[in-house]
C-alpha cells in the first residue's frame, strides 16, 4: 500500500463556511521506493468568504494564483492519487475534511474509505520526551533546527512531514 504524504492550504478553517482548498501537494511513496509529486494551486471560487487571517499565513495573492488550477479538474486528479493509499499528514483529518468537501461539491464519491496516520502523534510521543513543548509543524522544525523558509506552503509541509515520517519511523 503506497504512503500518501499530504497537505493542504485552505481559505479558512470550516468548508461548511465556504472555506475551500487553494493548494494541496501530495508525494506518493510505492513500495518500491518510487516516489511521484502532485502539487498545484488550486483557483479559489469563493474567495468573499476567506478568512484574510489564513490568505496572511498562507500567502495567498491573486496574481500568485492566476494559473492555479480548476477545482473541478483538480479534484479528479486528487481523488485518484488518493485510491488504495494510507494518507500520512500533519493533522490530515483536517485535509481529508476539505477533501471529502470537494469531492462532494462536484458529486464525486469514493469507492474505499481514506485511510490516515498523523505525524502530530508521533511528534508528540517521540519528541515530546525530548522536550518539544507545542505541537505545532513550526514547533517542531524550531525542536529540530529545521529551516522554515516556505512554511505553510503545501509542498514545503508536505515534505517536513514526510521527513518527520522517516526520521521516527526509520529508527
Amino acid at each position: 500500500m503506497p504512503l500518501i504524504f499530504l497537505d493542504t492550504e485552505t481559505t479558512g478553517l470550516d468548508p461548511r463556511q465556504g472555506h475551500e482548498i487553494i493548494e494541496i501537494a501530495m508525494i506518493t511513496r510505492f513500495s518500491n521506493g518510487k516516489e511521484e509529486i502532485f502539487h498545484t494551486k488550486i483557483k479559489p471560487q469563493r474567495i468573499r468568504t476567506a478568512s484574510p487571517k489564513a490568505l496572511e499565513v498562507n500567502g495567498y495573492n491573486e496574481k500568485g494564483w492566476c494559473d492555479a488550477m480548476k477545482m473541478e479538474d483538480a479534484i479528479l486528479e486528487i481523488a485518484k492519487r488518493l485510491e488504495y493509499g494510507l494518507v500520512v499528514g500533519y493533522n490530515p483529518y483536517f485535509d481529508i475534511g476539505f477533501i471529502k468537501s470537494a469531492l462532494a461539491e462536484y458529486g464525486l464519491e469514493l469507492s474505499w474509505r481514506i485511510r490516515a496516520l498523523d505525524c502530530m502523534v508521533l511528534a508528540y510521543e517521540h519528541l515530546r520526551p525530548s522536550g518539544l513543548q507545542y505541537l505545532s509543524l513550526d514547533s517542531v522544525r524550531d525542536f529540530l533546527n529545521w529551516e522554515k523558509d516556505g512554511a505553510h506552503s503545501a509542498l514545503k509541509d508536505t515534505m517536513d512531514c514526510q521527513r518527520l515520517w522517516d526520521m521516527i519511523i526509520k529508527h
